[in-house]
């Protein structure tokens, strides 16, 4: 079980939703919150990656490998595209698309930081060894052995930062009723999310989504090496930033398992909701 307690929004936070644009920080750094030290030693190499044009030029063309992908793979039903047909042509479809195009390619740039992180703190396997046996280290244990929902990483935060951007973003119609047949009406977006969430889960549970997920995950692998400023966090960084804490061992359990497969996952499923 991870006993590790997330932290609500604080100004740790500041200038990592700023580098992200976003107003309400990803759950994944909640997470690390927990661990101050260590948060602020990450969330230094992020920033400069993140303001990166270099970082958003990679992001941009991993979208055009990657969408695709999931297009073709994870089709909407029938009745998804039925439904979403009789807003295509409204202005609050245009901006609604928008916002989730955002949130994709935040749901990208996530996939590289927890998949570099993973990839940095590769000593994990010989240091569980030598840590507490606080969690189960068995890299093909149930995810509900962990006691986190993955459903709250992948779908539930995904959604939270949609509804957020929405809500902020200017310039768009505001005040929408249904004045006419097929006019959109305000509850559009969640409806959508809703569709979206229940359709996307069934999918997860296919082993065409393993294996898109995979194909994702080796696109990511492939290219990370054009990130253009290193994220370091070795193993025994981690544990000495960590330490003093009870639950560091977690950390580096969820770095190592869990966050590089939920940014994924949450990266497929923020793709799946795009037209």
């Amino acid at each position: 079980m991870i006993h590790i307690k997330p932290v609500s929004e604080n100004k740790h936070f500041d200038s990592l939703k700023e580098a992200l644009d976003v107003d309400a920080v990803p759950i994944f750094f909640q997470y690390l919150g927990a661990f101050p030290e260590y948060f602020d030693y990450i969330a230094n190499q992020l920033i400069i990656n993140l303001k990166d044009r270099k970082f958003a030029d990679l992001v941009a063309e991993t979208e055009t490998n990657i969408l695709p992908l999931i297009h073709s793979g994870l089709p909407k039903s029938d009745d998804l595209h039925d439904w979403l047909s009789r807003y295509r042509q409204t202005p609050a479809f245009y901006y609604f698309q928008k916002d989730l195009f955002k949130i994709f390619f935040i749901n990208i740039k996530l996939a590289y930081v927890f998949i570099a992180l993973r990839e940095a703190v590769k000593g994990w396997a010989i240091a569980a060894k030598k840590l507490p046996n606080t969690v189960n280290k068995n890299p093909a244990a149930q995810e509900t052995e962990t006691g986190i929902d993955p459903g709250q990483f992948i779908i539930d935060d995904t959604l939270i930062l949609a509804s957020v951007n929405n809500r902020q973003v200017g310039n768009r119609p505001s005040g929408l009723i249904k004045s006419s047949p097929g006019a959109i009406e305000p509850d559009f977006l969640p409806e959508y999310m809703t569709r979206c969430r229940n359709e996307f889960w069934q999918h997860m549970k296919t082993e065409q989504c393993l294996m898109i997920r995979l194909g994702t995950e080796k696109i990511i692998l492939q290219s990370l090496s054009m990130i253009p400023n290193l994220i370091f966090s070795p193993v025994n960084v981690v544990i000495r930033l960590s330490q003093k804490y009870p639950e560091f061992s977690e950390l580096l359990y969820l770095l190592s398992e869990h966050f590089p497969t939920y940014a994924i996952q949450r990266l497929l499923f923020s793709g799946f909701m795009l037209e």
